[in-house]
């Protein structure tokens, strides 16, 4: 027995590769082992990712994280250029928490959890930038980014993958 499965077990059957497997191989036995040997299968290509497919939705991540940062800083710089005119003057990539949020819920703008993280650490940087420290802007930002981390570092545990590098402005 491969991996542990049973074909009985009704979520190694939902696998459409099982039923692929079942229709394209002729063999007796796929009832029987055909989830065991989709599973090994599977198992096998996770030590051998696709390098090109990884590298093509790097890259198209980037363009799509490209063209949010475009769109927010377009709307962005018009609002700040007029209440906050200091602002902008120091800050040359401004984001809002509500774009943040906003952009979030566009899912080939943001496809990852390290994407929705780079605007939050974004935020932060440009808090840490503009604001004294010490001013309660500054340590809220610090509070968040404190508990941003913190809950990356829990998630990844709870999960069994690797953490978030913890970010702090020096390593921006």
């Amino acid at each position: 027995m491969l991996c542990g499965l049973h074909t009985a077990d009704p979520i190694c059957m939902s696998y459409p590769m099982v039923e692929a497997l079942q229709q394209t191989v002729h063999w007796i036995w796929t009832p029987r082992f055909g989830a065991e040997v989709v599973a090994a299968i599977q198992t096998c290509l996770l030590d051998y990712p696709d390098v090109e497919l990884q590298e093509r939705k790097e890259r198209e991540q980037e363009r799509n994280f490209a063209v949010l940062q475009a769109m927010a800083q377009k709307d962005l710089r018009k609002k700040l250029a007029l209440t906050w005119p200091a602002y902008y003057k120091i800050i040359k990539e401004p984001i809002l928490i509500a774009y943040i949020k906003k952009y979030s819920m566009q899912p080939k703008l943001i496809n990852s959890t390290s994407a929705y993280t780079v605007l939050w650490h974004h935020l932060f940087d440009n808090t840490h930038q503009f604001d004294q420290p010490g001013s309660l802007i500054y340590q809220d930002a610090d509070f968040l980014q404190g508990v941003l981390n913190q809950t990356l570092q829990e998630l990844s545990t709870v999960h069994h993958v690797p953490g978030p590098a913890i970010h702090t402005e020096m390593n921006s």
